[in-house]
């Protein structure tokens, strides 16, 4: 992940029946982590924190690990500082623990699925395509509202969304083209 691709999300966590406190979740993959701020001291969270986002979605961070809490003083008041990285995070309208039995689907996007799942001829870009510009204009009755320049180009997707699906022990994986 790239340091333009990191989000910083915030929100408010619950953290060892001492009620909400502000923290920033960040994501970056690898590097991904939740810094929790307070004013009053607060212990290790639960394996498994929750949290809402300021946007009100619920987030699920599993299998949480502290790097250590941090104390600090200025103007008069002590601050307190923990950082967190958790083993998985989820978002959804509901919290999730890591014991819970309730996953009914999982949506994901990878980086590099075009060299996982290739699929030549889904998308596709033809150069000089005056000819099938001029044909579909045609078609359309738009001759006269087209205007092409002096080296036209189509990019089409056929409009194949499926690209594989199968049943394994823990459901059925399904890829799709996601055409933005």
């Amino acid at each position: 992940m790239n340091a333009d691709d990191r989000v910083r999300k915030l929100g408010s966590f619950e953290v060892g029946g001492l009620g909400e406190i502000f923290g920033e979740l960040t994501l970056d993959g690898g590097d991904s982590c939740l810094d929790l701020h307070s004013s009053t001291a607060f212990g290790v969270p639960a394996e498994d924190t929750f949290g809402t986002l300021f946007d009100r979605t619920k987030v699920s961070l599993l299998q949480c690990v502290s790097s250590g809490s941090k104390r600090g003083f200025r103007s008069g008041e002590n601050f307190f500082h923990q950082k967190f990285f958790a083993h998985s995070i989820l978002f959804g309208n509901r919290h999730l623990g890591s014991h819970a039995r309730e996953v009914s689907a999982v949506n994901f996007t990878v980086d590099d699925a075009p060299a996982i799942f290739h699929d030549h001829g889904a998308f596709r870009m033809m150069h000089d395509a005056r000819l099938e510009l001029e044909r579909i204009a045609r078609e359309r009755n738009e001759e006269g509202e087209v205007k092409l320049g002096e080296h036209p180009e189509v990019f089409y997707f056929t409009g194949k969304h499926d690209i594989l699906s199968a049943v394994t022990s823990v459901g059925k994986v399904m890829v799709h083209h996601a055409v933005s």
